[in-house]
């Protein structure tokens, strides 16, 4: 495994626990999916909030779900 891998494993670990630790419910949305990340992947309420831990630029996407009253942070990418 490269550190990258590592840094990824324990940040999404940590992330788990913190949600679970507060009795809420975490929505792990991957860099590798088959299709492009849409608003409703996100409003149906499966999760409280988000955090986006992918390279792409998500600027609209995070202004979206916040607007939709969705918790959305990023980590990861260069601003």
């Amino acid at each position: 495994s490269s550190s990258g891998d590592i840094y990824y494993r324990d940040l999404v670990l940590a992330l788990a626990a913190a949600t679970f630790e507060k009795g809420l419910s975490p929505l792990l949305l991957s860099e590798h999916r088959s299709r492009e990340l849409s608003l409703s992947d996100v409003t149906d309420r499966r999760a409280d909030g988000v955090v986006l831990v992918i390279k792409e630029n998500t600027e609209e996407f995070v202004k979206a779900a916040t607007d939709a009253g969705v918790p959305c942070v990023t980590i990861g990418r260069d601003v």
